[in-house]
């Protein structure tokens, strides 16, 4: 069917139902096709979505090397003497005022990234859009939460959190960078 064709391209680029009904009802419309009840058209983005998340949540697990994964993992863990808050706390922090002492530490922190970073074949051929939505997911969850995920889908938000921060924090470097070399 042509409308189970369309969720499932739409599904592949976005990632709220809403927008994959739209997508398909503007699609639908364009084509001159008569549109399917609402709650057709909403089980099957429903479907789509799942399966198409499902389906690249496999991708990046099985593109994740052993060695690699039990790196991801350790993120997770509190259990180290003195330490209240896991690593992945610390994955999520950002910059603050552009100083030359948080310059110093931007760059420790983008090192630190660099040396836990995914290789970058792991989200070949994922959309940007939706790694950026998969990161907003991570950052969105605290380690309970992300403990609760599948294994795939943990290990999926893990990496693409770890990539948008790497570009956060190049962002953010080039920015201080800038901001010190004006005062010059």
């Amino acid at each position: 069917e042509v409308a189970e064709k369309l969720a499932y391209q739409s599904a592949e680029l976005l990632d709220q139902r809403i927008d994959i009904i739209n997508a398909l009802i503007d699609e639908l419309v364009y084509r001159q096709i008569e549109l399917p009840a609402f709650s057709s058209l909403d089980a099957l983005a429903e479907r789509a979505h799942a399966e198409v998340q499902e389906r690249i949540f496999g991708t990046v697990l099985h593109r994740i090397p052993p060695n690699h994964r039990e790196c991801l993992q350790a993120l997770l863990l509190t259990d180290k003497l003195g330490q209240r808050q896991s690593e992945y706390n610390e994955l999520k922090r950002s910059a603050k005022r552009p100083t030359r002492r948080h310059l110093e530490i931007l760059v420790e922190h983008l090192e630190w990234l660099d040396s836990i970073a995914a290789e970058d074949d792991i989200l070949a051929g994922i959309p940007d859009s939706k790694i950026r939505h998969f990161a907003a997911q991570a950052m969105a969850y605290d380690v309970s939460e992300l403990r609760e995920c599948a294994e795939a889908k943990c290990y999926t938000l893990l990496v693409a959190l770890i990539r948008r921060m790497q570009v956060r924090a190049r962002d953010q470097l080039a920015e201080m960078f800038l901001r010190r070399v004006a005062t010059i």
